[in-house]
């Protein structure tokens, strides 16, 4: 069973370009009361920028993120998806859009973004655990395995990849099957669970129980 490791909290904006004073104004304006958990007053901010220039990539960018913080998706979705019409190459929103539909449930769509943010950049880690993640998910576990082993290269303190380095490997023994594999099958996921676990991940305690204490 994975665990949700990672939230919707990626804000990449840009460094503020092409803002006429005024639209520069309702952009600071609206990122301070962003921060400060206004965020009626930043959404009313920001509006005011997209009605001058409904394709400000900043501007929409900033939008997109104060409806994920509000809870309207499907809002924050549509100006994903206007924002990548302008620049199809926008880590943040390919990534926050990818994380979206994992949690709709929508993994295929998920992953055409995944795949764009590591194809964009294959040696980062984080979108490599997105997208092992999300073929977690859609039980592909030889892919998320694959995945999740190419983050330990890149990142070989992350606790959280080689907890789910575990889980995929066990996952693929229980899909097959085995209900309660034997502990020589195990063996190599249990290394991996109590790495994790070495690292300071408490989520892994209860898999350990379970698959790594031979009798």
């Amino acid at each position: 069973m994975y665990k949700l490791l990672f939230l919707l909290s990626l804000l990449f904006l840009l460094s503020p370009k092409g803002f006429t004073q005024t639209t520069h104004g309702y952009y600071e304006n609206s990122l301070s009361m962003y921060n400060s958990g206004n965020m009626t007053q930043a959404l009313g901010e920001v509006n005011k920028l997209l009605a001058i220039e409904p394709e400000n990539q900043e501007g929409l960018y900033l939008r997109a993120f104060i409806y994920l913080n509000t809870d309207q998706k499907q809002k924050a979705l549509y100006d994903y998806e206007k924002l990548l019409k302008i620049n199809p190459n926008h880590e943040g929103a390919l990534t926050n859009r990818a994380l979206i539909n994992m949690e709709l449930e929508n993994y295929d769509a998920a992953l055409v973004d995944l795949n764009k943010r590591v194809e964009i950049d294959s040696e980062n880690w984080q979108a490599l655990f997105d997208r092992a993640y999300c073929k977690g998910l859609k039980e592909d576990n030889a892919g998320a395995i694959a995945d999740f082993k190419k983050v330990i290269a890149l990142h070989p303190d992350y606790a959280a990849a080689y907890a789910n380095l575990g889980f995929s490997k066990i996952n693929a023994l229980t899909s097959g099957g085995m209900i309660r594999p034997a502990p020589s099958q195990t063996r190599d996921a249990c290394q991996d669970l109590q790495k994790a676990e070495a690292l300071g991940d408490t989520t892994v305690a209860e898999m350990i129980r379970i698959y790594c204490n031979e009798k």
